[in-house]
């Protein structure tokens, strides 16, 4: 999926190739996005694993301001929801959710603005 999104032009134009696996570095500028699988299922027959996955993801768009963050997240959603290619069967786009940084050591002034995304992925293999 990381690949799908770092070759996606117009994921490219906002993002560049600044989307992380799990968290991003201290040092990251914004705009930027996070990627990390939230949970996974195996699919099993009565003689064992049926080699077919569904997995939950979660990309977070992060940017200095909101509509920012939301147009990450939405040429994301554009890139991904739908596609079947390869081992994936099927990527769709499901809850989104419009968050802040609520860390007390950052001031308001330097908290990031964050929109939420998670897809549900089936798919065979690891």
């Amino acid at each position: 999926m990381l690949a799908m999104l770092l070759r996606d032009g117009g994921v490219a134009s906002i993002f560049g190739d600044r989307i992380w696996p799990m968290v991003a570095p201290q040092t990251s500028i914004r705009p930027y996005a996070v990627i990390q699988k939230a949970s996974s299922i195996t699919d099993y027959t009565m003689s064992g694993s049926s080699g077919y996955r569904q997995a939950r993801v979660q990309i977070d768009s992060y940017a200095e301001t909101y509509d920012e963050a939301k147009r990450g997240i939405r040429l994301i959603r554009t890139a991904l929801s739908g596609r079947r290619t390869g081992i994936f069967q099927g990527i769709f786009a499901e809850t989104e959710r419009d968050l802040t940084e609520n860390n007390s050591i950052l001031t308001l002034a330097v908290r990031p603005y964050r929109v939420s995304q998670d897809f549900m992925i089936h798919h065979t293999g690891d």
